[in-house]
């Protein structure tokens, strides 16, 4: 079996050999035909890019994108403006990230390409929730879902079921977001996919742990951990210390959540993943907070907060405001504690989530702490 044939190139990446996939892509570069250097190229991109090596992966993306305009492939063209896309989202791109998926979209469309159709729908739901548009986000991974199914991919099913996931956490709806996750972790497993099995027992462990199921949570966060080693996978690593580092926070174990978390950051800032490194740092904030570090805390979560601007991270900008707003209320500076948790309640109630409600508590203390002053 040749390398451009899709079976091949697919098992490989199922199987996260990507030096393998590098290499063997590298020996056929302008050996065959357009077509086969654009598969070539794609090959190549889809191994830097799960190897977290995003300017690698976008120059080869860029390469494909020439080909197909080239040879005016449009079904080509949609697939590689796609897979810039992913890269933008993984650099908190997302503006870049959604340009990119509406043209993946309107060509699949203009093509009749269900495959394509329900890929773009995918990630631009994936785009939409980091920008807080849960609304949007849940209603392309439900089409994502039914493109899914009528295509019968279970690669792409077990994508939008664990996406989908991500969304009704996010909202508050944890026990629909573990039916989701559990059937996508289901599915990975039966098609031998480990870098998605690592994915979905990440995300089911985030779920366990908003419901305050730790072992439930540290269990999952461990498995993932060992996967994600043995994968080579950074980006699935430093997410597994995150979380592990977030469960041993809820158990009180402060200094060793400050280990883990720290970990995570230092992996996440190696990647120049802006958005993991926006949550680490909100959740190293959280931590200082815990251990009375206070000072410490502000500085971490200054920099989370200026890091969800820059991206247009909503959902990490009314965390980080949350999470600032309370530690200014420990260090009895009410009035700018007051004047933050204002900016974070305004936000987090413009986008519907359950932050809100204890941005509305932390309120009213403030207000009753300013006026006692």
């Amino acid at each position: 079996m040749d390398i451009t044939h899709e079976k091949l190139h697919r098992q490989l990446e199922n199987w996260s050999y990507y030096c393998e996939l590098i290499s063997l892509c590298e020996k056929l570069f302008s050996k065959v035909n357009h077509q086969t250097d654009f598969i070539c190229y794609t090959n190549v991109g889809n191994a830097y890019y799960h190897l977290a090596q995003y300017s690698k992966a976008i120059e080869f993306y860029q390469k494909s994108l020439e080909i197909a305009r080239g040879n005016n492939d449009r079904q080509a063209e949609g697939a590689a403006v796609g897979n810039l896309g992913l890269v933008y989202d993984s650099l908190g791109q997302y503006a870049q990230a959604v340009e990119q998926y509406r043209q993946s979209l309107e060509i699949a469309r203009e093509i009749s390409n269900r495959v394509g159709e329900g890929t773009a729908l995918g990630n631009l739901g994936v785009s939409h929730y980091y920008l807080g548009n849960y609304t949007e986000a849940i209603e392309c991974h439900q089409q994502h879902l039914f493109i899914a199914r009528e295509i019968g991919s279970s690669l792409e099913e077990g994508n939008a079921l664990g996406n989908l996931g991500l969304v009704y956490d996010s909202i508050g709806k944890h026990l629909q977001a573990i039916e989701c996750h559990e059937k996508r972790l289901l599915i990975c497993r039966k098609i031998s996919n480990r870098m998605g099995e690592g994915n979905a027992l990440g995300d089911l462990g985030g779920a366990h742990f908003y419901l305050g199921n730790c072992d439930e949570a540290i269990e999952c966060y461990c498995q993932r951990l060992a996967i994600a080693q043995e994968l080579g996978d950074r980006l699935g690593e430093a997410n597994a210390f995150s979380g592990l580092g977030l469960s041993h926070n809820l158990l009180g174990n402060y200094y060793k959540a400050f280990e883990y978390l720290s970990k995570s950051l230092f992996i996440s800032q190696e990647l120049g993943n802006r958005s993991a490194e926006g949550i680490d740092l909100l959740n190293l904030g959280g931590t200082l907070i815990k251990l009375e570090k206070y000072q410490e805390a502000v500085r971490e979560l200054e920099l989370s907060l200026e890091i969800s601007k820059d991206i247009g991270y909503r959902l990490l900008e009314a965390s980080s405001l949350y999470a600032l707003a309370e530690t200014y209320q420990k260090l009895e500076r009410y009035q700018l504690a007051y004047e933050i948790c204002n900016r974070a309640l305004s936000l987090a109630t413009e986008l519907g989530i359950p932050l809100a409600k204890e941005c509305q508590e932390l309120e009213n203390q403030l207000i009753n702490a300013v006026s006692d002053k």
